[in-house]
């Protein structure tokens, strides 16, 4: 079946010989459809960019602690962005003209699925890899950095803060472990109340 909204010329079906729509110009339809997707991927590449930069721009405080709050109001940010680029994606595939259902699901769906991933998944990554590669030294508490001599430390300088405390030729205490140990931790902190919220 022709979809309700699809736009196109009456012509004779090639098919049965009855009467229907076709598509204006089939180079027509195959630009729109590559522009559309275009189109969407630049959004994206905006919405990440964006998000690079806010992230570059914030410096964290040491010792901070506030990851379960940040994953409740993360939740409640992205319903309201996923809904957002959900209609974003719905014009861009009716943009598309599609003439039958089928392609048309597809390509919002396909649309769709990558919106929940990058929406979903940004936030995990930017604690898992973005934030400890930017500000390696802003992990630990106040006795773990002055035990290691690191209070001086710049957050972003990664050989400062890269020190191991030996006794008797044998690591005790090092900031890589303290840092990992804290980045799985304020992970686990926001996705618990990310999930919660959600409840």
């Amino acid at each position: 079946f022709v979809r309700s909204h699809f736009d196109g010329n009456m012509a004779l079906s090639r098919v049965d010989g009855r009467l229907t729509q076709v598509h204006l110009n089939r180079g027509r339809y195959r630009a729109r459809v590559v522009g559309a997707n275009c189109i969407f991927l630049m959004c994206g590449a905006v919405f990440v960019s964006v998000f690079l930069l806010i992230a570059c721009s914030m410096q964290p405080k040491v010792g901070d602690e506030g990851f379960t709050l940040m994953g409740a109001g993360y939740s409640l940010f992205t319903i309201i962005l996923y809904n957002l680029l959900k209609v974003v994606a719905m014009l861009l595939t009716e943009a598309e003209n599609h003439k039958h259902e089928e392609p048309f699901e597809s390509s919002l769906l396909t649309k769709r699925w990558l919106l929940i991933v990058v929406v979903q998944c940004w936030a995990l990554g930017h604690l898992l890899f973005l934030r400890p590669w930017l500000w390696p030294c802003a992990y630990g508490d106040s006795d773990v950095r002055t035990h290691l001599g690191i209070d001086h430390c710049p957050l972003n300088d990664h050989a400062c803060c890269d020190v191991d405390l030996t006794r008797a030729g044998q690591i005790v205490l090092s900031f890589a472990e303290v840092r990992s140990e804290a980045v799985v931790r304020h992970t686990r902190q926001f996705v618990a109340g990310w999930l919660v919220s959600k409840i």
